[in-house]
C-alpha cells in the first residue's frame, strides 16, 4: 500500500468505474454551487455551504462490519472416487457482513464477492476455499477475510477521501469568488441606484421599472401567442436592461469602479448578476452552437438571446468577436448582442463609431435595422436566415 495520502495510478485503475462516478458527482456539485441564489451565498458561511453540498453530492467513506453477520460452510470434493482423498476436499466459507452503500465499490477490488441490499440493509459477501487438511479452515478463512477487507477498505477510502477533498477545493474556489462578487455588487448597488428585486415578486431593472415579466410572457404563450414574437420581446427587454446598466455605470463612475474587475469574465459576472436579479433564466458560460457564449437566455425551446462580452481592443479583435458570436448561433437563434466594455472614456464616441463600422464591414453584414445600434447579419448556417445583432456599449470608469 502507498504510504502517502494520494491514491496510486494502479489503485485508480483498480476502481475505474468509481472514478467515472465521482467525476460526475463533482460536476453536479459544481453546478449546485453555481446555482445557489445570491441571497443564500451572501447569508451563509462558505465552509457551511461546502459541507452541505459535499454531504449531498459526494460518496461517503466505505464501511464494512469486519465481524461477520454469518459464515456459511460447504464441503466440496474435487475427486470422483467413492472415498475421496482428504487432499481433494475443500471447505468453502462464505462471509456475510453488514456494510454501507459505498462498500459496493469493493466489488471491483476483490474477486468472488458480491454486494446487495437485503431488507433495507446493505450486505457484503465473500467466499474463501480452504483445503480440508488445514488444521482450522474457519480461522484461516477469517484471518484472510480480515486482512483482505482491511486492505480493500483502505484503498477504496483513499480514493473516496481524495474525491471529497477535491470536491471541497473546487467548491471553495467557486463559492469564495461568488461570495466576493455578491458582497461587492450588493454593497455598491444601492449607491448606484440599481434595485435588485426577487424574480418571483416584483421585477425591476436598473434606473427604471421593467414593463415585461416572465409571468406575463408565459401567460401569453399558453394563450397561443407565437413563440418567435414573445422571444423577440424578451430580447428587446434584455437589450434595454443592459443599456440601462451601462447608463448607470456611466453616470456613477466613482461608485461603479468599486464593483468592476479587470477582465471580461469579471465584468460579465457583474452584468449577469444584474440580469439574474430580473430574469431567472440568464446564465453564464452556457454551451450553445460551436462554443461557449457569455450570456444565454433560453426560453420555450429556443434561444431568445445570445450575447458576447468583450473589452474593446481595436477593430481587428472586435471583428474576431463578431466571428465568435456568429459561431455560437444555430438556425433557431435570431437575436444576439455584442457587449463592448470601453476603458477609454475620452474617446467613447469614436470607439462606438469604429465598432459600427466594423459590423458594417463584416462579410455577413446585410443592412442596419430600424432600431438604434442594431445590425442585420446573415447566419453562418443558413445564408437565407438573418441575425439581428445589438451593439451595446458600456463605458467603464477611470482606474
Amino acid at each position: 500500500m502507498p504510504s502517502d495520502s494520494h491514491p496510486s495510478a494502479d489503485s485508480q485503475n483498480t476502481f475505474r468505474p468509481l472514478r467515472n462516478i465521482v467525476q460526475t458527482l463533482e460536476e453536479e456539485a459544481r453546478k449546485a454551487a453555481n446555482d445557489l441564489s445570491p441571497d443564500v451565498v451572501e447569508a451563509t458561511d462558505v465552509e457551511s455551504l461546502i459541507a452541505s453540498i459535499v454531504d449531498d453530492y459526494s460518496i461517503s467513506p466505505a464501511d464494512v462490519d469486519l465481524v461477520p453477520l454469518q459464515m456459511k460452510h460447504k464441503l466440496i470434493s474435487s475427486s470422483f472416487a467413492a472415498i475421496p482423498d482428504p487432499k481433494d476436499l475443500t471447505v468453502q466459507l462464505e462471509f456475510v457482513a453488514r456494510c454501507n452503500r459505498s462498500a459496493q465499490w469493493l466489488v471491483e477490488k476483490q474477486n468472488g464477492e458480491f454486494w446487495e441490499e437485503v431488507e433495507n440493509e446493505y450486505r457484503f459477501y465473500k467466499r474463501y476455499s480452504i483445503s480440508a487438511v488445514d488444521s482450522d479452515p474457519t480461522k484461516t478463512a477469517n484471518e484472510a477475510w480480515q486482512k483482505d477487507m482491511h486492505a480493500a477498505l483502505t484503498l477504496c477510502n483513499k480514493l473516496i477521501d481524495a474525491h471529497r477533498e477535491r470536491m471541497r477545493e473546487q467548491l471553495r474556489k467557486i463559492l469564495t469568488q461568488r461570495k466576493e462578487l455578491v458582497l461587492k455588487v450588493n454593497s455598491s448597488a444601492r449607491l448606484l441606484g440599481i434595485p435588485l428585486a426577487p424574480v418571483a415578486t416584483e421585477v425591476m431593472i436598473p434606473v427604471e421599472r421593467r414593463s415585461l415579466t416572465l409571468a406575463e410572457i408565459d401567460t401569453r404563450s399558453r394563450a397561443g401567442e407565437p413563440a418567435h414574437v414573445l422571444a423577440e420581446e424578451i430580447a428587446a427587454e434584455l437589450v434595454k436592461t443592459m443599456r440601462s446598466f451601462g447608463s448607470a455605470l456611466e453616470h456613477q463612475p466613482v461608485v461603479a469602479g468599486r464593483i468592476l474587475g479587470e477582465d471580461e469574465e469579471s465584468l460579465r459576472d457583474v452584468l449577469l448578476f444584474i440580469l439574474n436579479a430580473n430574469w431567472e433564466r440568464v446564465g453564464g458560460e452556457t454551451f450553445t452552437g460551436e462554443g461557449k457564449t457569455d450570456i444565454l437566455f433560453p426560453w420555450n425551446g429556443r434561444n431568445a438571446f445570445i450575447g458576447e462580452c468583450k473589452i474593446w481592443h481595436g477593430e481587428k479583435e472586435f471583428s474576431l468577436a463578431i466571428d465568435q458570436l456568429l459561431g455560437y448561433l444555430v438556425w433557431r437563434d435570431v437575436r444576439a448582442g455584442l457587449i463592448i466594455f470601453i476603458r477609454d472614456r475620452k474617446d467613447v464616441g469614436a470607439i462606438i463609431n469604429k465598432a459600427r463600422h466594423t459590423l458594417r464591414s463584416h462579410s455577413n453584414y446585410k443592412h442596419d435595422s430600424n432600431a438604434d445600434d442594431e445590425f442585420v447579419l446573415s447566419s453562418n448556417t443558413d445564408e437565407g436566415r438573418s441575425i439581428r445583432v445589438s451593439l451595446i456599449a458600456v463605458p467603464l470608469p477611470k482606474d
